[in-house]
């Protein structure tokens, strides 16, 4: 469902070339909650993994002002095993 809506809403044109390796959507943060170290996905929290597409977002524990990362699972596992992080 997501895969169609970033190639429908123009907002989303930067991520149009890269969308079909992107598989798996993470709860970032909950609002008024603390913030991971990592700017860009949450590496605790696995239950926060929304990988059942039949539940609801309210399942999830989405309130107002949740925030989601996008992103290529197999490269996700393979960064947490060696979170390295390279600034090029």
């Amino acid at each position: 469902m997501y895969h169609l809506e970033v190639q429908k809403q123009g907002g989303w044109k930067p991520y149009r070339s890269f969308i079909a390796e992107m598989d798996t959507l993470k709860i970032y943060t909950q609002p008024h909650a603390t913030k991971t170290m990592n700017l860009i996905i949450n590496m605790d929290n696995e239950h926060w993994m929304l990988d059942d597409e039949l539940k609801k977002l309210v399942e999830y524990g989405f309130a107002n002002e949740t925030e989601v990362s996008f992103f290529n699972r197999v490269g996700y596992e393979e960064f947490k095993a060696n979170p390295e992080e390279k600034w090029l």
